[in-house]
């Protein structure tokens, strides 16, 4: 049997951390919502996407700012914390990320 859990988003590269064995890609976003006057306001979001591999290697194309779309998996993890309680979370496995738009600040930078 197949089954998948994916993920899907567009958004601006905010940063990216790298470690040995993985690099994580944070990728925001914004959300207008209508607030009790009737108008509209942000409301930013910011997920934390794991890269590993080939995967991995690729973000060094990528600058703060670009405008990119992120494909990968969804997976529900858990481990113990050092205080023995057990937390769960969300993992998002990164699988594909590409440049929709370069970062305005880069365009003028190599002008």
């Amino acid at each position: 049997m197949y089954t998948h859990a994916n993920f899907e988003m567009i958004g601006r590269v905010a940063k990216i951390t790298s470690r040995d064995a993985v690099s994580y890609l944070t990728v925001a976003g914004d959300d207008a919502i209508k607030d009790e006057s009737g108008a509209f306001e942000d409301r930013p979001w910011f997920n934390d996407l794991a890269a590993f591999g080939a995967v991995k290697e690729g973000l060094s194309r990528l600058r703060t700012g670009d405008l990119v779309r992120a494909v990968g998996t969804i997976r529900p993890t858990q481990y113990e914390n050092d205080d023995g309680m057990t937390v769960y979370a969300t993992g998002m496995t990164l699988r594909k990320v590409s440049i929709l738009a370069r970062s305005s600040r880069e365009i003028e930078e190599e002008a």
